[in-house]
């Protein structure tokens, strides 16, 4: 065996310690720095989590509405009396009567205090119901003549209108209407005029809309019956049977017509990220922000109905630096 002098194997045994010990400081230099950068990466995680705002979606509706005047027009029948007297109502306002019913008696107005005076009853011809609140324009807009009406004179016409109840008076002279029955096994027409621009899409004869007054929340149904093009727009003339009770004696009423309705998860437009050219959103992942494709399904303002999430999800409302 060969003899190698102690200095030189003690030189030999320093370099490789001191090759062992560069090794191992290398290593430990790359693990700290791997942890040292696993730290700041969840730092900043934990960050951009707790400054970046988020919102938890919910399901829900998206609506468009527009606000229209409608004039009412009812299929009515006014009753008059043939003689002066006094009249006495016996069926309730908005009391529904059958054909033939009683709904009331005029006394009139005799030659002298010992003079029987003379009565007149008043019997419904058809079934409907009764109102005493007269505007005068019962014989003026029907159903038969809405059409051949020009919808400037109508509008006016109904926005002039008062309603008066002369069954309240002590003595109404011969010949003046003081009752009339509307036939709601008919249905009541609204008139109403939009722009072009109101609808994305306009409605087709037979479409049926939704509708809500104001400050309410119960939903009406109205068929599109004719379309008629006016300058300003459209006129439409649509059915309603299932009307609320003011419609019996109002002739203009403001109507919140829903003309665009989308149901999903709603979400603010601001939310909406594209990655490789598909639209999502980033949802809260266990301890980061994900990126999760959407369907947009309609979109009013500032706010979409989507698919693609679930109720309770909590998206970032906006985070550019994610995107």
């Amino acid at each position: 065996m060969q003899y190698t002098p102690r200095r030189l194997r003690l030189e030999k045994e320093k370099k490789s310690r001191t090759y062992r010990w560069h090794g191992l400081r290398m290593v430990i230099f790359f693990l700290a720095f791997l942890g040292i950068w696993f730290v700041l990466k969840q730092v900043h995680g934990l960050v951009v989590m707790t400054m970046t705002k988020t919102i938890c979606v919910e399901q829900g509706t998206l609506e468009r509405v527009v606000l229209v005047e409608a004039v009412l027009v009812r299929n009515e029948q006014v009753y008059s009396c043939t003689l002066a007297g006094q009249p006495k109502p016996l069926a309730a306002e908005g009391e529904r009567v059958p054909e033939g019913a009683l709904i009331a008696i005029i006394t009139g107005e005799g030659s002298s205090s010992t003079e029987e005076r003379p009565d007149e009853s008043i019997y419904a011809r058809k079934a409907g119901i009764v109102s005493y609140k007269l505007d005068g324009l019962e014989h003026v807009l029907t159903p038969e003549t809405i059409t051949q009406l020009k919808a400037e004179s109508i509008y006016e016409q109904a926005k002039a209108a008062t309603s008066q109840v002369v069954a309240n008076q002590q003595v109404i002279p011969s010949g003046t209407g003081f009752v009339k029955i509307v036939n709601n096994l008919k249905p009541m027409l609204l008139d109403f005029s939009f722009s072009q621009e109101d609808f994305n899409n306009l409605p087709q004869v037979g479409k049926v809309l939704k509708f809500r007054l104001d400050n309410q929340k119960k939903l009406y149904s109205i068929k599109v019956g004719e379309i008629i093009q006016i300058p300003a727009g459209c006129r439409v003339i649509a059915e309603i049977w299932d009307w609320p009770q003011q419609f019996l004696t109002e002739r203009l009423v403001e109507i919140e017509l829903i003309v665009d309705s989308y149901e999903g998860i709603i979400i603010p437009e601001a939310a909406l990220s594209k990655k490789e050219g598909v639209k999502g959103v980033y949802k809260m992942g266990s301890n980061s922000y994900q990126f999760v494709p959407i369907e947009i399904i309609g979109q009013v303002d500032d706010y979409l109905a989507v698919l693609g999430l679930d109720a309770g999800d909590e998206i970032l409302i906006k985070s550019p630096n994610l995107k």
